[in-house]
This record gives C-alpha cells, structure tokens and sequence, in this order.
C-alpha cells in the first residue's frame, strides 16, 4: 500500500499494518547513509517530529527482511511485503 500525504501533512502508516515492539528493527537513513538499531516507537517518533522543510528519506525493517517500510522526501509511506 501507498499512502500519499502533502508536506504539511503527516505521513501515516495504514491501520492493517502491525509491528511488533520487536528490538531487531533497523533504520536506514538514505540521507547520511547510516544504518541504526531503533524500537519502533523510535521510528514513529522520528516521523512524527519532521518539520514540513525537512525531507527524509528512510527504510524500517527487521532481521529477517521480509518486509519494509519506506518514508519518502515526499512523505510517502512505501509497505512492501507483510510485517
């Protein structure tokens, strides 16, 4: 699924889409190219904190890869896979 969203809005995750509170997620900030272990609250946290100026363009994913989330500069959230 797709979630499109403008700059002054917030980018949502789809209500079908349950993480658990897992410690193995990663995040990959495409921006620094820098890879971090976070919980993810983190990651909502980080989303949910952007300016409307601020781009980021990042990746959300466990160990075992078979699924990710994707946060656009365009504040388009990306699901592939099943989390």
């Amino acid at each position: 699924p797709k979630v499109s969203k403008s700059k002054q809005e917030l980018a949502v995750l789809p209500k079908s889409i349950h993480i658990s509170a897992s410690p193995s997620l990663f995040f990959f900030n495409e921006r620094l190219d820098k890879l971090y272990s976070v919980k993810y609250a983190e990651f909502l946290k980080i989303i949910h904190s952007l300016k409307p100026w601020e781009e980021l363009d990042a990746y959300l994913f466990d160990e075992s890869m078979q699924w990710i989330i994707a946060h656009t500069h365009d504040r388009d959230i990306l699901v592939i896979g099943k989390p």
